[in-house]
């Protein structure tokens, strides 16, 4: 018996990710990607993983909550990846995930009323409140929301790296 995925294609070794891929993809622990998210840089939470990836605060983090048979979750799959792959090299403290609600059970906190709930949380120590993505579903659209509000792009890179150390002109 082979396997299919939610379009009926076959899953086959065609559909899995990299050896790169799945040595960027954060905290992924080898679980897989809800079908259509998968060839991506994006990252699988599970129940255990969660609160690491998530609540880490060095990262900016938007977690798409989705179910398999849910077709507006099929949409935004190719779009959601596409950002995922954008953002890995250039921002990589900007991190894309899914979390499967058919397969693990949503943390605490975490309003998901429908599918996909897009939920952000920024960079930050402490107790912070996951954040409705308000944005459009077009990869560039998701960059540019998450560029907006990552808190993580706003700290000072340490001497040496990103930044040029400029001689004072006065």
């Amino acid at each position: 018996d082979d396997e299919r995925d939610m379009t009926g294609k076959k899953y086959d070794a065609e559909h899995q990710a990299s050896p790169q891929q799945q040595r960027t993809q954060i905290g992924s622990h080898g679980e897989q990607q809800p079908s259509g998210f998968d060839n991506s840089f994006l990252t699988a939470l599970t129940a255990s993983t969660f609160d690491l990836i998530v609540r880490d605060p060095m990262r900016d983090v938007l977690v798409a909550f989705v179910a398999p048979w849910c077709g507006h979750c099929r949409a935004l799959a190719p779009e959601f990846a596409r950002a995922a792959d954008l953002l890995a090299a250039s921002f990589p403290t900007l991190v894309l995930a899914t979390f499967d609600v058919t397969a693990h059970k949503v943390p605490t906190g975490f309003d998901v009323s429908g599918y996909p709930t897009l939920l952000f949380m920024p960079a930050a120590l402490g107790a912070v409140q996951p954040q409705r993505y308000t944005g459009g579903r077009q990869a560039e659209d998701i960059i540019d929301w998450m560029k907006a509000r990552a808190l993580s792009l706003r700290r000072k890179a340490p001497p040496g790296e990103h930044e040029q150390h400029q001689p004072d002109s006065r």
